[in-house]
């Protein structure tokens, strides 16, 4: 399994997941670094299966409360059963499959790194949509200011 299989993985899924949990600040949601984390755990787990319980007690932590929804590793995907975490550890096995013994933990790792990475843009791409703009917008304007700043105007 090479990056390029573990990146693909993530794109298969990226349509179903409900890409409005994550943000910025942990907890409102699911934020960024908690991935970053996960990353390096993968990087001192001695099996798969420490990884997976890690994921599985970050959902039970969620569990519903009455009249509460879940807001992070319990929330319900696009198709309305589907939890986070199930689509995290459907990925996980996927890996898990693919990757000889010695290379499964590193293999998550890279996995968990590179959802890192798209989370931090889900996470700004919703910011900038619950503030009225987009990420594109974002992006024009502050290089409009900063070339301002640079030019002295």
């Amino acid at each position: 399994m090479n990056k390029k299989d573990i990146i693909q993985i993530i794109s298969n899924v990226e349509a179903q997941i409900d890409k409005s949990i994550f943000k910025d600040d942990d907890n409102k949601g699911i934020g960024c670094n908690q991935f970053r984390e996960l990353a390096d755990i993968c990087n001192s787990a001695e099996c798969y299966e420490e990884v997976e319980l890690l994921v599985r007690y970050n959902e039970a932590k969620d569990c519903p409360k009455p009249n509460k929804l879940p807001k992070s590793w319990n929330h319900f995907m696009k198709d309305g059963r589907t939890t986070f975490a199930d689509i995290v550890i459907s990925c996980m096995e996927k890996i898990k499959a693919q990757s000889d013994e010695n290379s499964c933990l590193e293999n998550l790792s890279l996995f968990f790194g590179y959802f890192y990475w798209n989370s931090r843009i889900w996470a700004t791409e919703n910011s900038m949509q619950s503030n009225g703009g987009s990420y594109k917008n974002y992006n024009k304007k502050n290089d409009n200011n900063y070339n301002k700043k640079k030019r002295g105007t």
